[in-house]
């Protein structure tokens, strides 16, 4: 009978994790001014990178992260005049699904990092 050795998993979620996020601080440093200028009728993108651009490395991908969060539920930032409809639907649809992948994988690393933690407390 096999044991499920939990530091395998913690490795295997950590390591995706730190893929992840080297792929995300790549695309961050190298594309953001890119993105940002193909959206620039955006006044979310454009806040957002008031807020943030002083802030460095940082700033930076707390910058692509929010633009992935606009790319991928981009109804509610049109319906509040936040982003330019016709802007999104210009978008490159490669470094649309970059964006939105990288987020996404992100986004679930980290809720496998909760359940993990809380399968550990309850087990």
């Amino acid at each position: 009978m096999a044991m499920f050795e939990p530091g395998l998993a913690v490795l295997l979620i950590f390591g995706f994790a730190i893929i992840t996020l080297l792929g995300l601080l790549y695309v961050a440093c190298a594309h953001v001014d890119k993105v940002e200028s193909r959206l620039e009728g955006s006044k979310y993108v454009r806040g957002v990178k008031e807020a943030f651009f002083h802030a460095g490395m940082p700033g930076k991908v707390l910058r692509m992260c929010s633009i992935a969060c606009l790319l991928t539920l981009p109804g509610p930032y049109v319906r509040r005049g936040l982003a330019d409809g016709e802007e999104i639907k210009k978008f490159p649809r490669s470094m649309k699904r970059l964006l939105i992948g990288l987020w996404l994988a992100l986004s679930i690393e980290v809720l496998a990092m909760l359940t993990f933690r809380a399968w550990l407390y309850c087990v």
